[in-house]
Parts: C-alpha cells; sequence; structure tokens
C-alpha cells in the first residue's frame, strides 16, 4: 500500500510508480459498465489515489506488508436497522467495529455480541478491500476513514463515532485532524412523545439488566417462637424483573438440614396482600432496589428479614446509581445477646435434689416428661478423652486420715478423669493386711465437703485445681492426703502450672525423687523414705 501526504501535490516525481517490481501484467476478465456501455476492463490499479507519504528518494525500501504488519485501525460507528415488524420504534441502532488493516489496505467490520439480543451478531463484513460508492477501481483508504464520516459497504452506511487511541496517534502523525468523540445515540428512535409518562418496557429492563443480581447477607430472628433460632439468609435480587429470591444458609455441623428455598424467585410485596386484592387483581406494590440497603427490613410475608451486608458488586451498583459510600455491615446477634424470658425451660426454678441417683440425671427428668440422657460436655470429652498415649488421668498416690492405727499403713490410688471431671478411688491390697483392696469408691463425681447437696442448683465439686500433692481431699466422709502422684500427673501439673491454685515447695521436691519401686498394674509404688517423710 502507497500512502501520500495531502498537504504534497500530486505532480510527478511526488510519488511512487507502482508497476515497478511488477512482473505479471495479465488482464483479468472483469465486465464493468462505463458511460452506460457493458466493456472489458482491467482490474489492476494503473492510478494509484494514494501517494506515498515520503518525498523524491526518501522512502524506505521494505515493502508495506512489513512495515505495517499487525498495524490495524480501529474505529467504532453504527448503522440503523428498519423495523417493519414493530410499531412503537422505527428502527434500532447496531453498533459495529471497523478494522482497517495498514498491511493491505483490507476493512473488517464486527458487530459485538449482545447476550439475549435476538440477532446474527459476529462476523458482518469479512476482511477484503471495499469498492468506493459508484467505482470500480477505487479502494477505500486511511484519507476515507475519520470519527464524523459516513462510510457505505455494500449498500449500508455506517457513522464513525469513535476510534482507539493507535488510530488517533497514527493518523495524527500523518497530519490528519481527529475529530473528539460523537455520543451514541438512542438504541431505538421512538415515536413523537406525547406528554404522558414513558412506558414501563419490561423486554427493554431484561435486555439491559440481564444477569445482574444484586447479593444481600441477613439473618430472621426467631428465637421467639418455641425452639426458635437465628436463620442466616441470602437474598438475592434480579434486576431484569424486580424478583427476589431468598436462600438459608447452614453453618457446617449444625445438625440441621436446610430446605431447597427459604423463598420462591417472585416479587415480593411490602405489605401481606389481602383476599381482596389477591382475587380481584389489583396490583400490590413490590419491594424495589431503592428500598434494600444495609439496615433494612424486609417484610417476607409476615417475617422481619434483616440485611446485615452486601458483596462487591451490589456496593458498586449503589454507589454509581444511588451514590451511596456508606456500607458498614451490621453485627448478627447471638444466643447471648437475647435475654431468655423467666418460663423457659433452661431457668425454670428446680425442686431441691433428693439424693437419688446424679444430680444432672433428676434434673433432666425434672425438665420434660420424656426420661433423656442427661447432657454432658461433649467439647471437653473431645479434647480430654484419650489420644494414643495421651491418657488424661491424673493418677495420685494417697493416705487415708483418721484415727485407727490400722488405717494407717493402707494404700489408696486416686484417679482423676479430666474428660468429664469424675474421681475414682482403688485401694491397693497387701498379703495379710486383713484388707482386700480393689475398687474402694466407683467413678463418680465428688462433691466438696461442708455444703448443701439437697438445693435445686448442683453443689460444687472437685476439679482438676484441686489435685496437687500435699492436698486433702474429703470423699463421702473419708479424708485423703495426697503424697505423690506419677509422671503423667507431674508433668500435666507443670504444663498447666497457671490453673493449679496452688504449688508448693514440697511438690517440686516429690519431683526430684528418683522412684525404685512403682505400684503393680503399671500405677506406682512409693518409696520407704517418702513414706516415712509424709508419716
Amino acid at each position: 500500500m502507497a500512502i501520500r501526504n495531502p498537504r504534497l501535490p500530486l505532480l510527478p516525481g511526488y510519488g511512487s510508480n507502482p508497476l515497478i517490481g511488477k512482473k505479471n501484467f495479465g488482464v483479468r476478465p472483469v465486465f464493468t459498465s462505463i458511460d452506460k456501455v457493458n466493456m472489458l476492463v482491467d482490474k489492476t490499479e494503473t492510478v494509484n489515489r494514494v501517494p506515498s507519504l515520503y518525498g523524491r528518494k526518501q522512502a524506505p525500501d521494505l515493502p508495506t506488508w512489513i512495515m505495517y504488519d499487525k498495524h490495524i485501525l480501529r474505529f467504532q460507528g453504527f448503522f440503523q436497522q428498519t423495523l417493519q415488524e414493530m410499531r412503537s420504534g422505527a428502527h434500532v441502532l447496531r453498533k459495529v467495529d471497523i478494522f482497517f488493516f495498514l498491511e493491505d489496505g483490507t476493512i473488517k467490520v464486527m458487530e459485538p455480541k449482545t447476550e439475549n439480543s435476538g440477532l446474527l451478531q459476529g462476523t458482518m463484513i469479512s476482511r477484503q478491500r471495499i469498492r468506493l460508492p459508484h467505482s470500480y477501481d477505487l479502494y477505500y483508504d486511511v484519507l476515507d476513514l475519520n470519527i464524523g464520516r459516513e462510510v457505505t459497504f455494500f449498500g449500508k452506511v455506517f457513522k464513525i463515532v469513535n476510534c482507539d487511541n493507535f488510530t488517533r496517534v497514527f493518523l495524527n502523525r500523518l497530519g490528519i485532524n481527529v475529530p473528539d468523540p460523537i455520543p451514541w445515540p438512542d438504541a431505538v428512535e421512538r415515536t413523537p412523545t406525547t406528554g404522558k409518562p414513558p412506558k414501563h418496557r419490561p423486554f427493554k429492563q431484561f435486555l439491559d439488566f440481564d444477569r445482574q443480581v444484586l447479593r444481600f447477607y441477613g439473618y430472621w430472628d426467631d428465637r421467639d417462637s418455641e425452639f426458635g433460632v437465628i436463620h442466616f439468609l441470602e437474598i438475592h435480587y434480579f434486576l431484569a424483573d424486580d424478583t427476589i429470591e431468598i436462600k438459608e444458609t447452614m453453618p457446617p455441623n449444625s445438625g440441621v438440614e436446610a430446605g431447597p428455598m427459604f423463598l420462591k424467585r417472585m416479587r415480593l410485596p411490602r405489605n401481606v396482600p389481602s383476599r381482596v386484592e389477591m382475587t380481584g387483581g389489583l396490583k400490590v406494590a413490590s419491594y424495589s432496589p431503592a428500598d434494600l440497603s444495609i439496615g433494612a427490613v424486609l417484610n417476607v410475608f409476615g417475617r422481619n428479614v434483616v440485611l446485615t451486608d452486601c458483596d462487591t458488586y451490589t456496593k458498586e451498583y449503589y454507589r454509581i446509581t444511588y451514590g451511596f459510600d456508606a456500607f458498614t455491615p451490621l453485627p448478627i446477634p447471638t444466643d447471648e445477646d437475647k435475654q431468655r424470658v423467666s418460663t423457659s425451660m433452661a431457668d425454670r426454678q428446680l425442686p431441691p435434689w433428693n439424693g437419688y441417683g446424679s444430680y444432672d440425671d433428676s434434673a433432666e427428668n425434672c425438665r420434660t416428661v420424656e426420661p433423656k440422657a442427661p447432657h454432658k460436655d461433649f467439647i471437653k470429652f473431645l479434647h480430654k478423652d484419650r489420644v494414643g498415649f495421651d491418657s488424661h488421668i491424673l493418677r495420685f498416690a494417697a493416705r487415708l486420715i483418721n484415727d485407727e492405727p490400722v488405717d494407717k499403713r493402707r494404700y489408696f490410688i486416686i484417679k482423676y478423669f479430666l474428660c468429664d471431671d469424675t474421681i475414682g478411688v482403688f485401694e491397693l491390697g497387701e498379703r495379710n493386711s486383713g484388707f482386700k483392696g480393689g475398687k474402694f469408691f466407683r467413678r463418680d463425681k465428688m462433691y466438696l465437703p461442708d455444703v448443701e447437696f439437697f438445693v435445686p442448683k448442683e453443689p460444687p465439686s472437685y476439679t482438676d485445681k484441686d489435685m496437687w500433692v500435699g492436698n486433702e481431699l474429703v470423699i463421702n466422709k473419708h479424708r485423703f492426703r495426697l503424697i505423690a502422684a506419677d509422671e503423667y500427673a507431674l508433668r500435666y501439673m507443670e504444663l498447666n502450672a497457671e490453673q493449679v491454685l496452688q504449688t508448693s515447695l514440697y511438690f517440686l521436691s516429690i519431683h526430684g525423687i528418683v522412684y525404685t519401686k512403682k505400684f503393680v498394674c503399671g500405677l506406682l509404688l512409693i518409696s520407704f523414705s517418702l513414706h516415712f517423710f509424709v508419716s
């Protein structure tokens, strides 16, 4: 392709000869009409309408297909298509992209694809050289394309309204002034206005806002009803048809199977319609995007749904459409924020414990007629249950303290189970002592001495903070003194020293003793020196 400067005169010596280097001078059999007479003419370009940009003997030696390889001028335009089947509009506007390839002067026209447009879009004119209208040997080139011009391609008139930055810079370097972009006209030309408000057109709204959804997060507080909980919801507002759907999100491991949908997609009325409105066919006002915001309360057929937050797209939509800038999320209430009524099952005043069975078992039988197993601290059980060699059981050697001289030689093992705060007492039998040994007290929760047992609330019991060497425990009116501990208990108390109420020098000295004897069954035997020291 040869490019000329429009400021230079079209005289010999200012242009390039297109025949230089050409080897094929064949005549193509092309018939055309010249002065209303059909004649056989040569289609070869004997006339170069666009001389070279450079002066004589200054043009580069490289051909155009190398100099301008992948150099494309991109213009934006539109053409109007007549609508014969629609009474509401005379024609519709269709936007196109016009590509001019500098390497060979070819043109390609494409229409960007639009979702749900109902039109065959894409490549409208394939890449080719296009003749000027009413001409048989002249083609469109760079000088014919600019903002504000109208070009005719195969009978269609295209109006150029804009171009990209590369095109603007390229034309400016050629000395061609490029005007400012022209705004797009209306998509559909309507009939003259009659002073009436514009008619709502659902199909146009569908085309403009299809697949554009506003997403909010909220909750519905149903704790006022029996067995009610807080329902976490996700609200979707469809801009295409002003409908709303609400989904309920369940937290993991909640034990509740969520339903398919909290509210099916529909137009949500602001107020519950009456029977007259439903049967009479009256139009009911529904929620619009202006009614939705963080902190708004939606009346979903009598259920108050509070909006607490929204996603990034929704924030950007309200920032552009309504000018909102504050999007502070609201906190979600928890079970501790709202006090239960005094008549609830948890705060009901229970009768005093009569001493039969465990306290938890008696309390559950008082709360309901149906007998249920008592609820235990399952989370504590998961953390303090046996894991490999970590048994979470504290073992202590103990002596029975009383005035009987025979009981001074008896040895006891006290086990404290961290998983449920229960205590088991076992006696280590010796030959010819008169005591058989074995289980002394079965594993159970041991309560503190000198407390009232027959009360509505459970009395306090021993915890792991009371298990330390040197302490005295009163279990079922028997006083035991902890005189030693096994390696696991000592290690546990070292790692959890801040949780133990008292630590003594005696405990530290016990930890430093090297044990020479151990209890049978893998427990512990106390050395004689320790025995005489304690006694």
